[in-house]
Formats: structure tokens, sequence, C-alpha cells
């Protein structure tokens, strides 16, 4: 990817919300009547928590876009009742596989049938258990404007899929903090 393509991803996913997201906030906090608030949400993926081969400023601009929503959470005053909410879908049966996807020309070097960007591109392309976005909507919807019961989740996970992999991320992760725990007590 050129710089100006991966320039212009971070554009889109996370300067473009964080622009809209200060100026939500300005609302929030200085127009709406005391204390009436909002929920902010931001459209991630779980391409915010995990990564995979191929879309690695894809990633950095989830994963930013996630990091500067989380920091803002614990900034704004609880009398502001104002709520985040990181919508964290996986797979969608939309066309984003199809005529929404763009793929630049790759480096040789990773251009082969067996490699783990090719692998990808044809997960991607079957969809055969990826979500039904309208159920999703629904889902979210729900949770901003119903809020049941509880107080909303930072991260919302959307599509079995998701599940799984967050989990398996997660395991990984602690996995590793348990291999190297005895060097990482060492700087102390």
């Amino acid at each position: 990817m050129s710089e100006s393509e991966a320039r212009n991803q971070l554009e889109t996913n996370f300067w473009g919300p964080v622009h809209i997201t200060q100026k939500a906030l300005q609302i929030f906090r200085e127009v709406n009547p005391k204390g009436q608030g909002g929920t902010i949400v931001q459209v991630s993926s779980i391409g915010g928590f995990l990564t995979a081969p191929g879309h690695s400023f894809y990633h950095a601009s989830k994963f930013a876009l996630e990091g500067f929503t989380k920091s803002v959470a614990k900034e704004v005053r609880p009398e502001w009742n104002i709520h985040f909410l990181i919508a964290s879908p996986g797979g969608m049966r939309t066309n984003f596989a199809q005529s929404s996807l763009e793929s630049p020309p790759r480096h040789p070097a990773y251009d082969s049938p067996d490699g783990s960007f090719s692998q990808l591109i044809d997960h991607i392309q079957s969809q055969s258990t990826w979500s039904d976005p309208d159920h999703c909507a629904q889902v979210l919807f729900d949770c901003v404007v119903r809020q049941y019961e509880r107080p909303l989740p930072i991260r919302l996970l959307m599509g079995a899929d998701t599940i799984p992999y967050v989990k398996g991320e997660i395991n990984q992760m602690l996995e590793e903090i348990e291999v190297w725990e005895n060097q990482t007590l060492r700087c102390s």
C-alpha cells in the first residue's frame, strides 16, 4: 500500500470519527440540557482488536480509533451522562467482499496462492458463516436505545464469528504473559 493510500485509510477510519466525536461531545456538554448527555457509537471492527495479514493500515486505523475512544470515555465527567460504545462487527453479508473490497497490487514476495493474504481473501469472499447486517443493526439499536438494565459495554462484539476470534486472541495473550512473566518481573 502506498503512503497516500495508507494516509487515506487513517483519515477515513480514524480522523473522520475523531472530528465527529469532538463535535458530538461539544453538543452533549454545551448544547443539550445539563445531564442529558448522549451515546457515541464508534463503528470499529473485529480488526480493532486482532489482526489479519494484508490489512496493516486498516488495523492501525481501527486500533487507533479504539484507543482514542477508550481514553476519551475515561475523560468525560459522570454528570455529563455521555457514554461510548465501540461496535465491533465480524464478517457481515454485505458487498464489502465483492465490489467494495479494494486490493492494491501486492509485492511479488506476498503474491502467491498459498500465502496468508491470499487465503484471507478467499475466506473473506466465502461469506458462508457471516452475520446478517440487519440483525446486527437491530442489536446495536436495542443496546443504545433500550440500554436494558445494565450499563453499555465499551465494546460490543457483533456476530458469532467474533467470539471465538476474540477469546483466541485473549488466550494467546494470557499464555504469552504466563510464559514471559519471570522476565517481565525482572524489569522491576
